[in-house]
């Protein structure tokens, strides 16, 4: 049964509001330190009744009772810091910073015999504590037999001096006369300039606190001191001495960290009363969003409670989402790291929020036994105008550090935005090192269907992830590689993951050492795989399925010297399903930059319609073709080698199924294209034609022939059938036949 009962009383001190009852009374709020009983025997007191207290009220401990109730925020012990009513003076006031001076008046009076100059003059003001920064800069001419006259600046609060900075150049002052009293000018030595000191480039003067109040203790030389004006965790050193009463107090500019007895009301953990006493919540594992407010019923904006539990949490404490849909319309942000876990709930992010939910910035191993500073794991991002779920980055420009930095678990990322184009990313990691995800899911669909407008997971400047069990759907690029200034992305692996109906799975520029292992990429509505400039990107055991008609299915390209390379497809299986007027797989280089040292390794091809071929290889070096097996319907050959190489380049054992053999190399120009079987000749005839590539071939010739004759470089030998014929770079053969029709294949050594 619920109810409302009238305000108890902790020894005659009466709480702010009433309290509410429910369920019989079986959250029981126990008080400990209290000369006297509770005035009712059931009451449930609130995060907002914590806050009322006045300083006559004696209670150190109160158990609040977990209520679903409007002021609830997560049931809990709290204790008063007792320390807190002790040290240091409580005060209300505010802080601020001893100004620089304004530019300082010039002039010049008779005197000495000094040239005629230009001057640059900058002032400082000096305080108890140290120096400002300069003024503005300001120049004057002076006459011959004249001399510089720098007028005193105005009086401010904690300004003590000033000191003045002269030079015949701009912005190159050096100090000529320190400590001058306010209200004395400044005149030029007759001996002219001296050599002195720089002007300071940061303040030194620190700060002037005003108190209009002192609630308790007094204010004097050494005093800590603590109030409402003051950031939280910083401690304040007087410098003058004072009297506790209202007054002004210059302060060190060297603020220090104090006990957490100085720590503001955080609206979980810590709750600070009418009296200015701190109550601490008793815990000892992780934090909840709850305690801070959070509703997660999916309407209310948590956006400030949640930033107060994440805030709280630093880098180190576990914090906790409880499960929950809570609606995020703000931007939430953590520093050095963050350890959450959503426990199944969803951040759903603003209809008009440009930025991530979440930005986890400066991300960086901690030292001792901490493996990760950053573990983020059980968490839907439900992504609608926050163009971007979550956004990791770290400070680090190498890619040195030794221990995981990010573990990224069981969390979904799904853009929602059904009309409009969301052209950034559900997740992005920029110089992030060490990381590993596992069992994530990113969804970017649109009212377009497949291909979404929404891109997936951005590694820039990365290096040394792993990544599994993960699953991309209907992004527009579901994977980005690409580099952050001078720091490109590295060893970055992925094992078990699949994509469909993505435009492009893997959209990959300037890397190196990346991988793909056993995965499955299908359906894809552009080209499956890009990659520019890119060394050593393998697909190992992999299936990747195209529906595009535009193009290649997969396209690797170098076009700037020096970079990429050596990259590899082993052990996979492509499928085209749409006829295209190219080669599923395209590497190409440039006449000043060939690719070089492609490997096509044990894969099988299978086209569903007709395609150009299955491999094309224009301006590249050392490139391989190895076993496999090519089954469907080609327009021409098979494998088509273009504009060099320079190198050695070689197709063996390949397996050719329900294509005409004849032609399995093509060089791209009319005069090496090989024609059909019934285009050699007719019979008795001799036919030649000259090897035309850089390489050596090895001719197979087969079928129902009798009295081969074969010309090799114009020398007649005649053969049985069928033959191997080794022809060398350069150099040609002929065929002739007395009956029969024979068929031939030419294969690179």
């Amino acid at each position: 049964m619920a109810g409302s009962y009238p305000s108890p009383t902790f020894a005659g001190v009466t709480l702010n509001s009433p309290l509410s009852v429910a369920n019989g009374g079986t959250g029981v709020t126990s008080v400990s330190g209290v000369a006297g009983a509770i005035s009712a025997a059931f009451y449930t007191p609130t995060i907002a009744d914590l806050r009322g207290l006045t300083s006559s009220t004696t209670a150190t401990t109160c158990n609040v009772a977990n209520f679903a109730t409007a002021g609830d925020q997560g049931g809990g012990t709290f204790v008063v810091d007792a320390a807190d009513t002790t040290s240091g003076a409580l005060f209300t006031g505010s802080l601020a910073p001893v100004n620089a001076p304004a530019a300082p008046t010039l002039g010049s009076t008779s005197g000495g015999t000094l040239a005629a100059t230009t001057y640059y003059v900058v002032i400082t003001y000096v305080s108890a504590a140290g120096e400002t920064v300069a003024s503005s800069e300001v120049s004057l001419a002076v006459s011959a037999d004249y001399l510089l006259v720098v007028d005193s600046p105005a009086a401010e609060t904690g300004a003590t001096a000033w000191n003045v900075f002269v030079s015949t150049s701009t912005g190159t002052e050096t100090l000529q006369a320190s400590g001058i009293a306010i209200g004395t000018n400044w005149t030029e030595p007759t001996s002219g300039l001296v050599s002195g000191a720089a002007v300071p480039s940061t303040s030194t003067a620190g700060s002037v606190l005003d108190v209009t109040a002192v609630s308790t203790g007094s204010l004097v030389v050494g005093n800590q001191v603590f109030g409402n004006e003051v950031a939280a965790f910083t401690s304040i050193v007087a410098e003058i001495g004072g009297t506790g009463s209202t007054g002004t107090y210059l302060v060190n500019g060297v603020q220090t960290v104090a006990s957490e007895n100085m720590s503001s009301d955080n609206g979980g953990t810590i709750i600070v009363d009418a009296a200015g006493r701190r109550w601490y919540r008793q815990y000892e594992n992780a934090l909840s969003v709850k305690w801070f407010g959070a509703k997660g019923d999916g309407i209310t904006d948590d956006t400030v409670a949640i930033q107060n539990a994440i805030t709280t949490a630093g880098s180190v404490a576990p914090l906790t989402l409880d499960g929950g849909s809570y609606y995020v319309a703000g931007a939430l942000a953590a520093t050095g790291g963050l350890n959450l876990d959503g426990e199944g709930g969803w951040l759903i992010g603003g209809t008009s929020n440009s930025s991530p939910i979440l930005s986890v910035t400066n991300i960086n191993p901690s030292s001792g036994n901490e493996i990760y500073t950053t573990s983020i794991c059980r968490i839907n991002f439900r992504i609608k105008g926050a163009y971007v779920g979550l956004a990791l980055s770290s400070p680090s420009t190498t890619q040195t550090v030794p221990s995981q930095s990010v573990i990224l678990s069981e969390c979904g990322f799904t853009s929602y935005d059904y009309t409009t184009a969301n052209s950034s990313y559900l997740l992005t990691s920029t110089l992030v090192n060490n990381g590993r995800m596992t069992d994530c899911f990113f969804n970017s669909y649109s009212s377009g269907g497949a291909g979404g407008t929404g891109n997936g997971a951005l590694f820039s400047g990365c290096a040394n992830w792993v990544i599994t069990n993960s699953i991309w759907t209907y992004c527009a690029n579901a994977i980005v590689f690409s580099d952050s200034g001078t720091q490109i992305t590295q060893g970055i692996g992925f094992s078990n993951c699949a994509s469909n109906g993505c435009n492009t799975t893997v959209n990959s520029s300037n890397t190196n050492d990346c991988r793909f292992d056993s995965c499955l990429f299908d359906n894809h509505a552009n080209q499956a795989v890009t990659s520019l400039n890119d060394l050593g990107l393998c697909f190992n055991n992999c299936y990747i399925g195209s529906q595009w008609s535009g193009g290649s299915q997969l396209s690797f390209l170098v076009n700037t010297a020096g970079t990429g390379g050596f990259c590899q497809l082993h052990s996979c299986v492509l499928a085209q399903y749409s006829s295209i007027s190219a080669y599923q797989v395209s590497i190409s280089g440039t006449s000043a930059s060939e690719y070089e040292s492609f490997q096509l390794i044990g894969c099988q091809f299978r086209n569903g319609a007709n395609v150009s071929g299955v491999a094309g290889f224009d301006y590249c070096s050392s490139c391989q073709v190895i076993g496999g097996n090519i089954n469907g319907a080609t327009t021409s050959a098979p494998i088509g080698v273009s504009n060099g190489p320079s190198g050695q380049f070689s197709v063996r054992t390949t397996q050719l199924v329900g294509l005409n053999p004849v032609g399995v190399i093509n060089s791209g120009g009319a005069s090496s294209q090989y024609s059909s079987p019934t285009a050699l000749g007719t019979v008795g005839s001799d036919v030649f034609y000259a090897n035309p590539y850089p390489f050596d071939c090895t001719v197979y010739i087969s079928g129902t022939i009798a009295n081969v004759s074969l010309g090799l470089n114009g020398t007649q030998t005649a053969l049985g059938a069928p033959s191997i014929v080794h022809v060398p770079a350069g150099a040609s053969i002929a065929v002739g036949w007395s009956s029969g029709t024979p068929t031939w294949v030419w294969e690179g050594l």
